[in-house]
Formats: structure tokens, sequence, C-alpha cells
């Protein structure tokens, strides 16, 4: 298994001859390259460019993008993964841009945004690191999502991908807006069980209380509290977090009967995108359609 927080953390964390701000040039400089994106064609009639402000004021750009079909639609907030990530995902090969171009295709409104620190958001250039500021932004998406006149009232989800998934987990028992919940690829354990040795570099840029946050917060806790219906999706291919993990949130939702359904995609990795086809699964997308509908 890989380390979601190493890949971006433990080769600074580990050089203890770097000095803290030394660190922080040295992460920044190394997050500066992207895996090649190619864009594709927008599947959605209408992208808007939005702007919220989250709880503490940071501007959050975003887009959203409304199907070509008449009336109000149901809608999806998607949330980024662990690291600087844009609103299309151009570091996880577009994923974001994908999931939301196949979603919008079959009439699902998607809003999806810059994380804090990144693309055109405001936010220090490391605050994507502090999740209790991204719970935050997840709750100012949603109420930006829950007042367009587009929405179709009572169908909105939150759609995480790896770390967002887990941070979807944990602010929907507080978003009375929110009718259903879709984790793609959620760590079903703390972050810091995957990169202990990290996180006294996390510590030194966001501080002790959301450092504390980011490696201890519990999925499968916060996925028993979970009052919504939730659907788990999973690559068995994916190589960073344990297909098991999924495992470990279904029992955690099904001891307490929440509703829960979980779809296993074999072939597919961490960002959930066919290798024959450089795009989400077309079975997929349509069980997360039927699932948000």
């Amino acid at each position: 298994m890989l380390d979601p927080l190493g890949e971006y953390l433990d080769p600074w964390a580990r050089d203890r001859r770097l000095s803290s701000t030394g660190m922080r040039v040295a992460l920044v400089a190394a997050l500066a390259g992207s895996s090649p994106f190619l864009p594709v064609a927008s599947a959605s009639a209408r992208d808007v460019p939005l702007k919220f402000d989250s709880a503490d004021g940071t501007v959050l750009e975003a887009t959203l993008a409304i199907p070509d079909t008449p009336g109000k639609h149901p809608a999806a907030l998607l949330i980024g993964g662990f690291g600087p990530h844009d609103r299309d995902g151009s570091r996880q090969s577009g994923m974001y841009r994908l999931w939301s171009d196949g979603l919008v295709a079959r009439g699902i409104m998607t809003l999806r945004y810059d994380k804090r620190g990144t693309g055109s958001s405001g936010g220090r250039g490391l605050s994507w690191l502090d999740p209790l500021r991204l719970r935050d932004d997840i709750a100012a998406a949603t109420r930006t999502l829950g007042a367009r006149k587009e929405l179709l009232a009572g169908h909105l989800s939150l759609n995480g991908h790896s770390q967002g998934g887990d941070l979807a987990l944990s602010v929907a028992p507080r978003l009375a807006s929110v009718s259903r919940v879709v984790t793609l690829a959620a760590p079903g354990r703390p972050l810091g069980d995957y990169a202990p040795n990290s996180l006294a570099l996390v510590r030194s840029i966001v501080g002790d209380a959301a450092a504390e946050s980011l490696a201890t917060a519990n999925p499968v806790q916060d996925a028993a509290r979970v009052r919504q219906p939730v659907l788990l999706i999973q690559g068995l291919a994916d190589r960073v977090v344990d297909p098991s993990d999924a495992d470990r949130l279904l029992r955690a939702r099904r001891r307490v009967g929440r509703p829960t359904a979980i779809l296993r995609v074999p072939g597919v990795g961490h960002v959930l995108v066919s290798k024959r086809s450089g795009r989400p699964p077309v079975d997929t997308l349509e069980r997360v359609v039927r699932f948000i509908k």
C-alpha cells in the first residue's frame, strides 16, 4: 500500500537537517510540478464560474456545471482528495473534471472547486493540509450549491474522493441539506496510520489542532454517524487505499443500521478511471447517478 501523506511529505519529513522554513520551501517546490492533464470537452450546456466565502473569509473559486436538460437537477458536490488539488483534479489525471462531465451528461448538476491554497482559490499555500478548514470549505460549498435555483430540492449529494470521502462523512451529519453521500476510494482508518513520520512536518505548518485532527480523525466512527444513505465505491486495483478499507466503513455502518451500498470496481486504481478509456467506467457512473437520483 502506498502512503497518501508521504507522497507529498515524507521525503522532507525524513530529512532532519531541513529547518521548518526549508521544509516548506522544498515541499512547495516539489508540488509545483503536476502530471499531464488533457482537457476534455464539457458535457454541460453551461459552466458557471462561482466564488464563495468559507467560514474564515477565504474566497474559494469553483465551477458549477449545469446539464443541458430542462427543469431542475439533482446535484453533486465534488470534494478532492489529499493534496493540493484544483477543481479539475489535474494531479489526478483530470479525474474530477472527468467525473463531472460524466455526471452532467447523465443529468446531474455538479459543483467542483479549487482547494484553499491551490488554483485560483485564496488561502496560504499549504492551507490544504488543515482538515478543520477543509470541513468548513465543504459546508460553505454545500450552502452555495443548495442556494442555486437549478437544484432539485432534496437531491444534493456529497461526492468525496480519498480523503475527501472521509471529510464528507465527517461533515454530512451537520448538513441538513445533504441527502446522500458517495465516497470514492475513501480510507477506512486515520490518515496518521499511513504516515506517522510525516506528522511533525504537518504540525509545523498548520499547528497542533489541525495536525491532530488530520492524524486521528477516525473514518469508521464518522461513517457510523452519517444518517444519510451512503454509497461506498472502491477500485480493486487501488494501491493507495487498500480495498479492505471500504469493508471497514461498510461494517461500521451496518452495525448501527445505517443505509449503505457498496460498489467494488475491478481493474481500476485510486483515481477510479479506466485505463482503457481514460474515463470513469460507464457502469460505475450510472450506478452513482441512480443513487443520487
